[in-house]
This record gives C-alpha cells, structure tokens and sequence, in this order.
C-alpha cells in the first residue's frame, strides 16, 4: 500500500507541476492578468519531472530463471495413476506421476508378435534365397554342360572326318568295290537262248554282285538324302533344346535371385519398424513414470479452461496428449517477471536498466537490467476483464537475496529511453 500511495502522490505532483507548466509557457499578450503569484519551478522539481517523464513503473512476480516442465508425452489420452502433492519438495530421482501403462502393455505385447512374426518372415525369406543361389549355382552348369554335349554330338556327326563322312565312305567303298569291270558284264545273247542254257556259277556271280551293287548304291543314297538330313535336323534340335533349356534356367535363377533379395530387403525393412514400434512403444512406457530430473519444488499446472477451485491434479483425471502436468522450478536461480502494459512495451529494451522493489523488503532496492521479452501477450483471465494486453519482460536480478521466494510481488521501475 505504501507503494501505491507514493505512486498517487508523484502522479497529483506531475499534474500540478503539468499545469503549471502550460500557464507559464503561455506568450505574456494572452495570459490572463490575475492577483495570483505565478508558479515557478525550482531546479530539482524540474529535474525530478523530467526523470519521471523517462520512467516505466509495472508491478510483477518472482520466478525461476530456469524451470523444468514435465507434460504427458504419449500420443493419445491418458489417465493420472497418481502424483505428489503441489508444493511438494523432492530429490533428484522422486517419483513425481505415474500415467497408465496398460494399453501401451498391451500395444507391446502385439507388436512383440509382430515382430516374432517378422523375424520368422526374415529368415524363411533368406532361406529361400539361399536357395535360389545354390540352385542357380548347380543347375545352370549342368545347362551349360547339356549344351556343350548336344554341340559336340552334332560337331562328331556332322564335322569333316565325323561319323556320316565314315559311313559315307564305306558305302562308297563297297559300291566301287561291286562295280563290274566289261569282262565281267554277262554275254548279250538273246533271252531264248539263255533260258535254253542253265546258268553257269560265273553268272550267278555276276548276277549276285548286280543286286548289292544296287543295294549299295540304295544305301548311299539313303544316307545322303534321308539319314543326315533327318539325322542333322535332330542334333540340332538337341542343341536348341539345350539352349533354350539353359537360357530359362538362367532367368528363372535370376528372377529367383531378385525376388529374394527384393524379399529379404522387405523383410528386413518390416522387422526393423516392428522393432522401432516396440522401441517406442517402450520408451511410451517409461515415459509413464515421471521422475524429478533435480531436486526443487513441484508445482501443479492448471489447464488452461478450468476456473473451479480445488485440486489442480487429482489421479484418475483424463490427461489430453501434451498436456503440462508439472513444474519444477530452479530455485537457486531466481528473475524477475514483469506484467508491462502495451502502450509501454515498445519503451522497453533488452539490456535496459530496472529498479526492483519487493513488499518483502520494503526498505531494499534491487537492481536488475531486462533480459527477454515476450512476443505475445500473457493470457487474460476471465475476472480481470479486458484493460488492454501486458506483455512479459524478464528481469535478471543483479544481486538477489536468498530469502526471496518464489511468487513474491515485485515492482519494477524502468529506465526509459529519452528517444
């Protein structure tokens, strides 16, 4: 109270001294020719108005220059299992809350199956590409092989010297060898005659040799013209089998190569989410169990709607994804925070001078210099009605006091600029 009424007192003072100010600033032609003194002003009632016109006065609260938030880290609503009281002074390691675990217990229990399933995915997956390697390494040589053997079966068949040349030049052989010389050419008597006269052995002879001429001469020629065309057509079908035999079983070992890595990539792809999943999953549980990173105070957070009393935080209340439940302010580290009205935020600069005054320590100044301002307007609350936006200056206390307390009422005098 005393404050505020010293502050009265300074703004009735200005005002006088203002009004005297405008009447003696007045030309001599228009002022008003009266019995009263004029006002004058000493030197020091000018210089303590002028040092007034330069400053900001704001009230405000002391805080942790450092606080520690704790909010509900979980991707859905949740339930408050139970936490400490508001107020409470813990260690460091204190069980601050406990958040329900179970559904994230039974979200891990799936996804361990998951990954089970995932794990057995992977190795069935690497079994058969393994398989697919050592097929591709057996059967295509043996196609390779096959090919080769169909190729050397018609090269030995059909090469110069080959089988077909062998038989060939038998057949030749044994055709020049039934040629009859002219000696040897029967007598051309006429036909009468010959059935009237029986058949000497040398005829018979003759006559013998005629007949497997003939079949020799039939014989080359159907090895020529029936036997290797018929033979040379099936070789190299053989070879084409082969062939084509080789070039499936190629791309069959390919495309099985392939899609085996493309499935033990996709199985190694799906256990690593299923394991990040449960990762997660895990790090949600431990998440569920809020621990004090420092030693300090706990101070509830209210959420932004409510305007009842009571318990801020009470277990069994429904907890919204990110929603601040906890404080933990540093108290070894204390600022100032200053509430300063929009028509004067744009005079306050960071690094500016300030002048603390606690009720605490009426007979004490503090001094401190501005080092952070808000750039959005503190929240209104709903009983303070609307008088225009406050902003949030921070102020570093140079030389605190250890018996100043979080939440004590401050206020603060501005150095303003004369600009």
């Amino acid at each position: 109270m005393s404050h505020v009424l010293r502050c009265l007192f300074v703004l009735v003072a200005v005002s006088i001294l203002a009004l005297g100010l405008r009447v003696l600033g007045q030309p001599p032609q228009t002022r008003e020719s009266t019995d009263r003194p004029s006002v004058r002003l000493t030197p020091s009632q000018r210089a303590a108005l002028e040092r007034q016109r330069h400053r900001i006065v704001e009230a405000g609260v002391i805080e942790s220059a450092k606080t520690t938030e704790f909010r509900s880290t979980l991707g859905s609503a949740t339930t408050l299992i139970s936490i400490v009281p508001d107020g409470t002074i813990v260690e460091k390691g204190t069980l601050l809350a406990v958040l329900d675990a179970a559904p994230l217990q039974q979200d891990l229990t799936k996804q361990r199956v998951i990954v089970n399933e995932a794990e057995d995915t992977l190795r069935n997956a690497e079994a058969e590409f393994q398989a697919a390697r050592v097929a591709a390494e057996q059967d295509v040589p043996i196609a390779k092989l096959e090919v080769r053997v169909a190729e050397l079966a018609k090269s030995r068949y059909l090469a110069k010297g080959g089988e077909f040349d062998c038989q060939l030049q038998k057949i030749r052989e044994k055709v020049n060898r039934l040629t009859l010389k002219p000696d040897q050419q029967p007598d051309s008597k006429s036909s009468a005659d010959q059935q009237s006269q029986e058949v000497t052995p040398h005829q018979k002879s003759a006559e013998q040799a005629r007949v497997d001429l003939a079949a020799a001469q039939a014989e080359q020629r159907l090895l020529e013209e029936f036997i290797k065309p018929h033979q040379t057509a099936t070789l190299e079908l053989a070879v084409r089998k082969a062939k084509a035999k080789l070039q499936r079983l190629e791309q069959t070992a390919q495309k099985a190569i392939r899609d085996g890595e493309s499935a033990v990539r996709k199985a190694e792809s799906a256990l690593k989410v299923a394991r990040e999943r449960v990762e997660k999953t895990q790090d949600e549980i431990q998440q569920t169990r809020i621990l004090a990173p420092h030693a300090g105070v706990v101070v509830h957070v209210a959420p932004s709607t409510r305007r009842s009393a009571g318990p801020v935080l009470e277990p069994g209340a429904t907890l919204q994804p990110r929603q601040l439940l906890l404080k933990m302010p540093d108290l070894s580290r204390l600022q100032a925070r200053i509430g300063v009205h929009e028509s004067q935020i744009a005079r306050v600069k960071v690094g500016q001078a300030v002048s603390l005054q606690l009720d605490a320590f009426p007979n004490r100044e503090f001094s401190g210099r501005v080092i952070e301002i808000d750039r959005t307007p503190q929240p209104q609350s709903w009983l303070t009605g609307n008088n225009g936006s406050t902003y949030g200056v921070a102020v570093e206390i140079t030389e605190p006091s250890d018996a100043m307390k979080l939440g004590m009422t401050v206020a603060a005098e501005f150095e303003r600029p004369t600009k």
